[in-house]
């Protein structure tokens, strides 16, 4: 049996890959066991050009939005989750939600705004 052509990067995962001949070709067959360590791509061609989606009986080549939500996906975050890093908390009204919170008797504070989500924390790097 031939080896592949291209090897696949993050190779400890539960997949299953083998060099399979039908009719005049050869193809690389990938049983996903879906691992943590999303994108999976061709070594070779690198992350950008070589990630490929299994969309219906096709492969396609991913562009970089799903690149970006696979590598989301690794990391157990939603898009909503991601930090907004163009514009300081200091510089949004936060007044429609303390107005929310206040109703329901609730006081929004940087701790809540923290357990949330709404907020996150980053280390300064001197």
């Amino acid at each position: 049996m031939r080896q592949p052509r291209g090897n696949l990067k993050n190779h400890n995962r539960l997949n299953s890959i083998s060099n399979r001949t039908r009719c005049a070709g050869s193809i690389l067959a990938n049983t996903d066991g879906s691992g943590n360590l999303l994108p999976y791509y061709l070594k070779t061609a690198g992350k950008n050009n070589g990630t490929y989606l299994r969309i219906g009986a096709s492969n396609r080549k991913a562009d970089f939005e799903h690149i970006v939500e696979l590598e989301r996906q690794k990391r157990n975050l939603s898009y909503d989750e991601e930090a907004y890093r163009e514009q300081a908390l200091q510089s949004l009204d936060l007044t429609p939600l303390e107005t929310r919170f206040a109703a329901v008797g609730k006081l929004l504070n940087q701790e809540k705004l923290k357990n949330l989500k709404l907020v996150v924390q980053e280390s300064a790097t001197a």
